[in-house]
């Protein structure tokens, strides 16, 4: 194992990648797998599904708000004394309670509690806790299942109103994708049970429209189930910007690593040729990042994810480059790259390289000057008029005078010859598995010495040049005759 040597701050600053570049592609796709599934594991783990809560007096009278859509926030107003139960806290203003009988649920604020909740460890539910589904996939769920049902299996009920005859009118966390248009929009359900908690109705009011083009019902159903947090995990990926990060873009990464592994085990890949290997890593380092992207901006993140995970993506497509180019053995497709095996000498030969060496220049011959012209200067050189004509903004061109200057010359010159003794290295580089090798042909010089030419020749030019009123040149130009 290589270990980058410290002897700077810069050594220091690019250890980390210069180590973890060195490990190898086996470790690569290990690492990449670990670090993918990392977030998925921990977003997805429940401390608790339903916490029990902490029953407590309410300090003095206030509103514990237990609806929100149709642009309402429908709420009751609860007595000083009146005993709720805390379930979360909802940032650091609210809780999420729910009446001591259950009856109904929503938040309450802080001040309103007062200093029963002072000293209680309550977990935190995220603001964004929500789960993205297809209008079709959350029919069918929502009829099959009780209230209590879908509370285990999917998702608590943020909100809970109690109505005569123990009827009850639920708000539930999901976002339910209904095509309108090109894009879609997420809409939130508002579902009626009965008293026993069996479903009688349910509409949808509008939420947001998705961030992401690219959203479809096929795809929101694919990665709802993976993208979802559930809203007590052990660690959420909303609670730092650590987290945040390493959710938002490492998840996308998985299927590559899994692929990486299959790689490294060999059997599954031993009929693939290595070009199409080549297409599917390719593809895979482009597609389920763009998609996972796609999915998690559901959670309302910045715009400015798509460019920065761009720019991971081009990385990431120039790490497998740089990694696996001629990795894979074409033979036996095992991830060792070729081992050294021999080295021998080939071919012993002279080379012999000649360099002219300008001697001297005859007089200007047949020298010509033009009548003045006229052309327009800019920025970045000179054009004729037919070109600054075409451009959007003349203020930018000058105008100039000049005159076409031309002439012929002889130069004169002398070759100087190196000499060179080449002894040619073969190296010889096979495959420790199938014996499938390869011969990588150096150039080693033995000896080299120089001498000039006995003699010398002379070349005639024809020389045109372009000089302005202020003695400035352009556009110059020779050619041998």
């Amino acid at each position: 194992m290589y270990i980058p040597k410290l002897k700077s701050l810069k050594d220091l600053l690019l250890w980390i990648p210069r180590f973890v570049f060195s490990l190898g592609f086996k470790a690569h796709a290990f690492l990449v797998t670990l670090v993918a599934i990392v977030p998925i594991l921990l977003a997805t783990c429940e401390r608790v599904h339903t916490p029990e809560g902490v029953v407590v007096a309410l300090e003095k009278g206030g509103y514990l708000t237990t609806g929100n859509f149709d642009s309402n926030a429908d709420s009751i107003y609860l007595s000083k004394g009146t005993q709720v139960r805390l379930l979360a806290q909802q940032e650091a203003t609210a809780f999420w309670a729910e009446t001591a009988n259950g009856s109904h649920r929503g938040f309450i604020k802080v001040a309103t509690v007062g200093k029963g909740a002072d000293g209680l460890s309550l977990p935190r539910r995220e603001k964004r806790s929500c789960r993205p589904i297809s209008e079709k996939r959350f029919g069918q769920i929502v009829e099959r299942y009780t209230l209590e049902q879908i509370e285990q299996e999917y998702l608590n009920a943020e909100y809970v109103k109690s109505r005569k005859g123990g009827k009850k009118i639920v708000e539930f966390g999901f976002k339910v994708f209904v095509m309108d248009g090109a894009t879609g929009k997420y809409m939130r359900p508002v579902v009626s049970y009965d008293a026993e908690g069996k479903y009688l109705s349910h509409k949808l009011v509008f939420w947001q429209y998705p961030r992401s083009k690219m959203m479809v019902p096929e795809l929101v159903d694919l990665m709802g189930p993976v993208v979802s947090v559930s809203e007590f995990p052990l660690c959420s990926p909303f609670e730092s910007v650590v987290m945040e990060k390493a959710w938002c873009y490492l998840p996308g990464l998985l299927l590559l690593g899994l692929f990486a592994i299959l790689l490294v085990l060999r059997i599954p890949l031993i009929w693939a040729p290595n070009s199409l290997v080549g297409v599917i890593l390719f593809g895979l380092g482009t597609l389920p990042p763009a998609l996972w992207l796609s999915s998690i901006k559901s959670y309302g993140l910045a715009g400015w994810f798509s460019f920065t995970y761009l720019i991971v993506m081009v990385l990431n497509l120039f790490f497998l480059w740089v990694a696996y180019s001629g990795l894979r053995c074409p033979k036996c497709k095992h991830l060792n790259q070729h081992e050294y095996s021999a080295k021998r000498n080939g071919r012993n030969y002279w080379e012999r390289h000649t360099k002219a060496h300008e001697q001297e220049r005859g007089p200007k011959q047949r020298e010509w000057w033009s009548e003045w012209k006229y052309a327009m200067m800019g920025s970045e050189g000179w054009s004729r008029l037919e070109a600054y004509n075409n451009q959007s903004d003349p203020n930018k061109w000058k105008k100039i005078s000049y005159r076409e200057h031309t002439w012929e010359q002889s130069v004169t010159y002398r070759d100087y010859i190196t000499h060179s003794h080449i002894q040619e290295v073969i190296n010889t580089y096979k495959c420790p598995h199938c014996g499938h090798g390869k011969d990588d042909i150096n150039k080693e010089c033995l000896e080299s010495y120089g001498e000039w030419a006995e003699g010398t020749y002379t070349k005639h030019y024809a020389f045109s040049e372009k000089v302005t009123s202020d003695n400035q040149v352009f556009d110059q130009e020779s050619k041998e005759r």
